[in-house]
């Protein structure tokens, strides 16, 4: 019995996982996993800071009041189904978005261009790891 290796398990979800899933399908996942592992990463650092700081970051509390507020307006607006069919929606078009394929501009010039989001959106979600990543470090130079 061994440790986890954590290598192997990346090696196996992207090398192994993701190739049985056709080429044209293969972006709606990674996009599905980039933002539950964006969420994994937010929960890891309340937990983080939590263990360094005694509370967890006031900052990040503050994010998560604020999303759990939407939702909340949401849901009191719209009712469960409503908010969970306008969630579904916004998760189709976003992923609609992502998934557009890349088309010629002009035939005479080797210039090609994307009409999807994928490059801003990945963008998007780099952005917040680093975000998350002041946020929770945040107390630790403010006192």
């Amino acid at each position: 019995m061994g440790r986890l290796n954590i290598d192997y398990i990346k090696y196996i979800l992207k090398n192994k996982l993701i190739k049985i899933i056709p080429y044209k399908y293969r972006k709606p996942f990674i996009l599905i996993f980039a933002v539950l592992s964006l969420y994994g990463y937010f929960k890891f650092m309340i937990m983080l800071s939590a263990r360094l700081f005694g509370t967890p970051s006031t900052y990040l509390l503050i994010m998560q009041n604020a999303v759990m507020s939407v939702l909340d307006i949401l849901v009191r607006s719209f009712g469960q189904n409503g908010a969970a069919a306008i969630m579904a929606l916004l998760a189709g078009i976003l992923i609609y978005r992502y998934t557009r394929p890349v088309y010629k501009k002009n035939e005479n010039k080797n210039e090609w261009h994307s009409k999807s989001l994928y490059y801003e959106i990945n963008a998007v979600i780099s952005l917040l790891y680093v975000v998350i990543t002041v946020l929770a470090f945040i107390p630790l130079f403010i006192k």
